[in-house]
């Protein structure tokens, strides 16, 4: 199958984000033809398991490793998710950023319309209520 978007997500002992990451995950792919593709950057928690348990039975999920011998480069991790994309238009996200689903579909729209091969988005920081 191919998809209109893959997000690309490398991770390094995530555990306490996982659950947040793969809720809003599934909101995307509610809004766009989407996969989402994990890579353990060489995690020494349970991250890797989680996710896998988690995406079990998804098919628009695929989780992978990266090999010893590359250490834990972000850039491993991330070329490996290109090489196992299904889609022509990818995203990268950490695994304790946030998208806002609005505006992965808005993203999604503005590249297929005008073609774009490169895209930066800024980010924007959201400030936690302390109480």
């Amino acid at each position: 199958m191919t998809y209109d978007l893959t997000i690309i997500i490398p991770f390094y002992n995530a555990e306490k984000f996982i659950n947040k990451n793969f809720n809003c995950c599934l909101k995307i792919l509610k809004n766009i033809n989407a996969e989402i593709i994990y890579i353990d950057n060489l995690s020494k928690d349970n991250s890797y398991i989680k996710i896998k348990k988690k995406i079990k039975n998804l098919q628009n999920f695929s989780i992978f490793k990266t090999e010893k011998k590359f250490k834990s480069s972000p850039g491993i991790a991330r070329n490996i998710g290109i090489k196992n994309s299904k889609a022509k238009r990818i995203i990268f996200l950490d695994i304790d950023d946030e998208l806002e689903i609005k505006n992965v579909k808005k993203f999604n729209d503005y590249i297929k319309k005008n073609k774009s091969n490169i895209i930066y988005l800024q980010k924007k920081i959201k400030e936690k209520n302390r109480n």
